[in-house]
């Protein structure tokens, strides 16, 4: 009874043991890869201290090539191409664009040590440009993709909407404006058709009342015309009264037969001859010199 719990002891002891070695090997492990990593990292900042040593150097050269050509500037002859103008004037443009207290102003705000040039502040605002867009780009096409699959659905942005019955709404603007167009077009027509009726039929009664007026122009022409040969008639007789009775009885009953064979148009105007032939009797019997009744 007494060897069975001595040898779990035992077991419990040895298992304990063996949990204390796993785990002082997993801190060896660990310890291992850390320093590996901190080495690592060691060798990457002693590259780039190289490629940053190395980037000063190149731009080190180069300033003082262009520097050495300001300042030994070679004017007396002409450029003879292209490359030779951008060659000789480009030291210029640099030491336009070089700014000592903007440089001045980076290192003091730098404390690392570690400034990168101009190159790699170039490349770095280019990447961030190039982040920039590509990640506007895919908003974009992210949005366009949602759009297509709604309208694919069936559905339209409120923009698309409006759009739309807008359109609509210039559509029914127009055809209103055409109806109403040719709704003032067909009245102008009618008004026309009618004043042209007014006007012709004025004109119809403007024909007649001439030719009413026409008609009765001859008839009063001749009724004129028999009062006109009466009255030379009587004249005739007084300034004649020594004359042949017979000659003035003769040409008076030819005057008589004459009216008789025309007689008058307007049987309005007989009252007026006749008038004018009882008064020429009168007149004859005023003078004494001639007398139906004696006949």
């Amino acid at each position: 009874m007494l060897a069975k719990p001595q040898q779990s002891q035992q077991q419990q002891q040895q298992q304990q043991q063996q949990q204390q070695q796993h785990q002082q090997q997993q801190q060896q492990q660990q310890q291992q890869q850390q320093q590996q990593q901190q080495q690592q990292q060691q060798q990457q900042q002693q590259q780039q201290n190289r490629g940053i040593r190395s980037g000063n150097q190149v731009e080190l050269h180069m300033a003082y090539q262009d520097a050495w050509r300001i300042c030994h500037p070679d004017f007396k002859r002409p450029f003879t191409s292209l490359e030779d103008a951008c060659e000789r004037l480009l030291p210029y443009h640099v030491v336009a664009d070089y700014e000592a207290e903007e440089d001045d102003r980076i290192l003091d705000s730098d404390t690392t040590g570690q400034m990168p040039s101009r190159s790699q502040q170039w490349d770095h605002n280019i990447a961030a440009k190039v982040a920039e867009f590509t990640a506007t780009f895919e908003k974009q096409a992210l949005a366009f993709n949602i759009i297509s699959r709604k309208r694919a659905l069936g559905e339209f942005r409120s923009e698309e909407r409006l759009m739309i019955e807008q359109a609509l709404l210039q559509e029914e603007k127009r055809a209103a404006l055409e109806i109403r167009a040719e709704i003032e077009s067909r009245e102008k027509a009618g008004r026309e058709a009618h004043e042209a009726k007014l006007r012709m039929a004025a004109m119809v009664q403007a024909e007649q009342a001439r030719a009413e007026s026409l008609a009765r122009g001859p008839i009063r022409a001749s009724a004129l015309g028999s009062q006109g040969n009466d009255a030379i008639g009587h004249d005739l007789g007084e300034q004649e009264q020594g004359g042949n009775a017979d000659e003035m009885i003769n040409g008076w009953g030819n005057n008589n037969q004459r009216d008789e064979k025309e007689p008058s148009e307007d049987f309005l105007n007989d009252e007026e001859t006749e008038n004018g032939e009882t008064g020429m009797q009168d007149g004859w019997r005023e003078v004494g010199e001639f007398d139906l009744n004696t006949r």
